[in-house]
């Protein structure tokens, strides 16, 4: 009778579940249960009963970091197994935190089945998390604002090194974009390094993975950023280099009776970037202003991009969109109409079609822009034959712009003839150049001050 009393007591609060478990062997007693479950309770909705933490377990990951996983435990589901749950935290404290509050939320989980969706939901979410590649997709196809130019530019950097490495490189790319770790970009950046590639293009690379991270974590896309603690790669900023007036001079000589004769002179006389120069048509220039002025009017830009061609752009900021005036006869305006009476005369002596889109004044005879090849080439062999090896067309413009300010000129029109959004930005690049104008100044006012003259006696007298 005791014993009876002592099972009875054991079995007491036990769940149909767990007698089923108990009385397994017996089938009578099992019948009446399934008897009693189709009666009483229906198949899978059972109450979660108790919940609590069994254990905390620590996990070493691939890349060294730490992880606690504490498990949950919920009793058991119909048909007698265990209903567990593990949450992972960065720390001990915070995997139990987590726990716990799990373990107060069991009463909204109203049954096994619907603690097991909930599984469900969450490992399905973690299968369509996208890799670091689609997400970057996404992030480039969200851009709506840039241009396609740059659009091209960023598609130049992610494709050969994310979505499609080379083989000496990590492949980051098939990792979900929410496991990217900050060791994984050290990595690729590493290895980018050591097969030579420009640190101007690990920057980039950079700026172009930090930027779309901060853009998914706005969206709810990812809910870390691991760039935010990385320092961008460092670039040695190249040395600006501008002739003086004797390397002009033998410069000009070179390049007298090339192609790029004309293309020199007007980047010369205005300090226009490449882009700006190979995107001048003959509507931009005005030869005749009024009041003995000429213009030319700097409102596009064109570069050549690879797997794509010539794209004709906006020029680089809204002040790059300018209006440069000369003297009527100024030396590149009057190389520029000669140029155009030779074309003009040219186009009348043959059967002559113009390219229907623009008419370029640096151009082949149909008026599509010159290549970027055969612009490399002339411009070597005129650098060559003048003795300035290593010197850039960008040069002419850093070259124009200390020549001015070295001459005098208000550093306010220079930034504008440049088309600087600010004159901070001509200051930082050409403040070493205006050191002569302060002189050139100095003198200007000693001269109208008359400080030279030392034969006019003071009209005070000294008291002595």
């Amino acid at each position: 009778m005791a014993s009876k009393k002592k099972l009875s007591r054991e079995l007491e609060g036990l769940s149909l579940a767990e007698l089923a478990k108990w009385y397994r062997g017996n089938s009578e007693v099992s019948d009446a249960i399934k008897q009693l479950r189709g009666t009483i309770d229906k198949p899978g909705e059972q109450k979660i009963s108790e919940a609590n933490l069994t254990y905390v377990r620590k996990r070493v990951l691939k890349d060294g970091s730490l992880r606690w996983t504490s498990v949950v435990y919920f009793g058991l589901d119909e048909t007698g197994k265990k209903i567990t749950r593990s949450i992972s935290g960065k720390t001990q404290k915070e995997s139990q935190l987590k726990a716990q509050e799990l373990i107060d939320r069991k009463d909204q989980m109203e049954t096994p089945k619907t603690y097991w969706q909930e599984m469900s939901d969450k490992k399905q979410a973690i299968i369509q998390e996208p890799t670091l590649s689609e997400f970057l997709t996404e992030w480039l196809d969200a851009r709506t604002n840039i241009s396609r130019l740059t659009r091209l530019s960023y598609q130049k950097k992610i494709n050969p090194y994310i979505a499609n490495p080379r083989d000496s490189l990590p492949n980051i790319g098939d990792i979900k974009v929410g496991s990217v770790t900050t060791r994984d970009v050290a990595k690729l950046e590493k290895a980018m390094t050591d097969i030579g590639l420009a640190q101007q293009t690990i920057r980039t690379l950079h700026i172009i993975l930090k930027s779309a991270y901060k853009w998914g974590m706005i969206n709810g896309i990812v809910s870390t950023n691991p760039l935010l603690v990385m320092d961008s790669p460092k670039v040695d900023k190249q040395e600006m280099r501008a002739l003086d007036v004797d390397e002009l001079k033998r410069l000009r000589v070179s390049a007298k009776g090339s192609r790029l004769e004309d293309f020199v002179a007007v980047a010369i006389a205005t300090g226009m970037r490449r882009s700006e120069l190979k995107a001048l048509t003959w509507k931009d220039i005005n030869f005749d202003t009024g009041n003995k002025t000429a213009s030319i009017s700097v409102n596009s830009a064109l570069t050549y991009v690879n797997g794509y061609g010539n794209d004709d752009h906006q020029t680089k900021t809204k002040s790059s969109n300018r209006l440069i005036v000369f003297e009527r006869n100024h030396p590149v305006i009057k190389k520029l109409q000669a140029r155009l009476d030779r074309l003009t005369q040219h186009r009348q002596s043959v059967d002559y079609r113009i390219n229907p889109r623009k008419d370029y004044i640096f151009a082949y005879e149909d008026g599509s822009p010159w290549g970027n090849q055969l612009i490399y080439n002339e411009w070597r062999s005129i650098v060559s034959t003048a003795s300035l090896e290593g010197l850039r067309i960008h040069d002419l413009r850093h070259t124009h712009a200390t020549l001015a300010l070295g001459s005098g000129e208000p550093i306010d029109s220079v930034k504008r003839r440049l088309g600087h959004s600010s004159i901070k930005t001509t200051s930082d690049i050409y403040g070493h150049a205006t050191p002569s104008s302060e002189l050139y100044w100095v003198k200007r006012f000693a001269k109208v001050a008359n400080l030279d003259d030392e034969s006019d006696e003071s009209p005070i007298k000294r008291v002595s």
